[in-house]
């Protein structure tokens, strides 16, 4: 497939792909027009960009205009965005004259669109799945939740923030693509927490609980009978109660906002929130299944 749109714009894909007998499918890579404004932002170069190689061979992808692609991953040469002679490509046409030049440099060395590559590639079509590692990366990346913050953060491309998410995808299990450039990544630890909601149980009034650290129907009791646990639970009873009374309330605040500024902000103002947080730290650290329990 020859991609010869970098972004959707007012062009309509699923119109294009119903005239040429294709499903929309087909063309879900052709532009990057899908992509979230926060990640083209981040990712996506102002011109669009080549690979002479391809080009010879009839094939281009927008997957050249993600600025972490520095080389083809087909070939292993550089992309470009400036013709033989020098002149950049513009993405956007502004006037007749660019209409009469569009598919070529005004230099007559480079034909963007030729009859000779446009109806006969000669590329072979598996060597193009080289690019499906950054085409599932992409598609990983644009399901990722975010604050609104961070989004504005990587639209106005403040130092760290590409790091950042990257980092943050990784210790969720996105792999970052080998053929794209190698980033430093924020030395800080990330944890990561799996919630699988349990499903909800009447209790039986027909029986009475069991003792703690006996079984219940084959399963073993949470809590195990032994000194260090009766008095991590009487401690953090009276946290609860005394120390940071309304943590929860807290800590669903937290976790409904998403949002690390938010956050930071309301433990900087309010001592409750600082003390629900310093409780959560302490109650991680002691019992590292409290997310699930609580």
């Amino acid at each position: 497939m020859v991609a010869l749109l970098e972004r959707t714009g007012g062009a309509d894909v699923a119109a294009f792909a119903r005239l040429l007998g294709e499903t929309p499918e087909v063309f879900q890579w052709s532009t990057l027009g899908a992509l979230q404004s926060w990640l083209s932002a981040a990712l996506v170069v102002p011109q669009p960009r080549l690979c002479f190689a391809s080009l010879a061979a009839g094939y281009h992808t927008a997957h050249f205009s993600v600025a972490l692609l520095d080389a083809c991953p087909i070939h292993g040469t550089p992309l470009v965005n400036r013709c033989h002679c020098g002149a950049p490509f513009h993405a956007t046409l502004h006037s007749l004259e660019d209409y009469a030049a569009a598919g070529s440099c005004r230099c007559g060395r480079l034909h963007f669109i030729a009859h000779e590559t446009c109806r006969r590639p000669t590329l072979a079509p598996e060597t193009t799945h080289a690019l499906d590692p950054v085409a599932a990366w992409l598609d990983a990346m644009s399901r990722l939740i975010r604050s609104a913050r961070l989004d504005e953060a990587l639209c106005q491309h403040a130092p760290g923030g590409l790091e950042w998410v990257i980092t943050a995808a990784q210790a969720l299990g996105l792999a970052y693509p080998a053929c794209l450039r190698p980033i430093r990544l924020v030395p800080l630890p990330i944890g990561t927490v799996w919630y699988t909601p349990r499903p909800r149980q009447t209790p039986s009034r027909a029986h009475a609980p069991p003792p703690p650290g006996k079984r219940e129907q084959g399963k073993p009791s949470y809590w195990q009978p032994t000194p260090a646990t009766t008095l991590y639970r009487a401690l953090a009873r009276h946290v609860r109660r005394h120390l940071a009374p309304g943590g929860a309330r807290w800590m669903a605040r937290f976790i409904a906002s998403c949002d690390p500024f938010a956050i930071g902000t309301w433990i900087g103002g309010s001592p409750r929130a600082r003390q629900a947080f310093i409780d959560m730290l302490w109650g991680r650290a002691a019992e590292p299944g409290i997310e699930q329990r609580r």
